[in-house]
């Protein structure tokens, strides 16, 4: 992990599971216990975003700008709801089994994302940055939306091997770590976490099922962006003129 580039980010290291719970496996049944059960999990989440976007993402590009330096406040907070973030996703897809409770400060599994000693005070400009960091992004959003269909698409069909033999494969595990890592690279980069444009690498163990699940999840994301730009509006249809019916003499 430590001969990882600096544009590796976040490290993210978790064991295979090699006893997954078969009662999670279950279609539909597992999806919707996970989801009910994760609801306050979820709840906190969406409270500590709010708190990200407004200390990150709005006072935090003033302390960059006047001081050259990341508030140390706003790291912790936008690290916590990263590694929060990464054992939801990880325990919703079957990664883990472990429930991934509330604390925001520490992993049952590798994660490492270094406090930047400096940061860039042009990608602080308030607008001008955020603006500039979202537009360098967009070829690595499309690749973290492709791996995320891949891995979905991985996550759906393991419920056959974990049910009938109790074994997660592999290419499942690997996918949706690289896509967690994918994700949370874009947040932190946009974020100002790093100034360095995140690293595209990626796992290539089991090349021939990635590739095949990788052109399914392109597909499946040119499908979603065809259909966005393609929706027409709703037609407004003029309302009918009323009648005016002359009085009868």
């Amino acid at each position: 992990m430590n001969s990882a580039p600096d544009n590796y980010y976040p490290q993210i290291s978790i064991e295979k599971n090699t006893n997954p719970n078969r009662l999670y496996a279950i279609p539909l049944f597992g999806f919707l216990t996970k989801v009910i059960i994760l609801i306050p999990v979820f709840l906190e989440l969406w409270l500590l975003g709010i708190a990200m976007f407004f200390i990150a993402m709005l006072i935090n590009p003033f302390v960059v700008l006047f001081t050259g330096k990341y508030w140390k406040t706003a790291y912790d907070l936008t690290t916590g709801m990263l590694r929060l973030s990464s054992k939801v996703g990880f325990y919703f897809s079957g990664v883990t089994d472990k429930y991934p409770g509330f604390d925001i400060s520490t992993t049952p599994f590798t994660y490492d994302l270094k406090y930047p000693e400096s940061s860039n005070r042009l990608f602080a400009i308030p607008l001008l940055g955020g603006l500039i960091r979202l537009i360098l992004l967009i070829p690595f959003y499309i690749v973290s939306q492709v791996f995320g269909y891949a891995s979905g698409i991985a996550t759906f069909f393991t419920f056959a091997p974990v049910l009938f033999m109790g074994n997660y494969p592999e290419t499942t595990h690997e996918l949706n770590v690289d896509s967690v890592r994918l994700s949370q690279a874009m947040t932190a980069y946009m974020s100002g976490l790093s100034d360095k444009y995140p690293s595209f690498k990626v796992s290539w163990n089991h090349k021939t099922m990635k590739i095949v699940l990788l052109i399914v999840g392109t597909l499946l994301f040119l499908s979603y962006m065809s259909s966005s730009f393609t929706a027409k509006p709703p037609v407004n249809l003029p309302a009918p003129t009323p009648t005016i019916e002359a009085p009868q003499v």
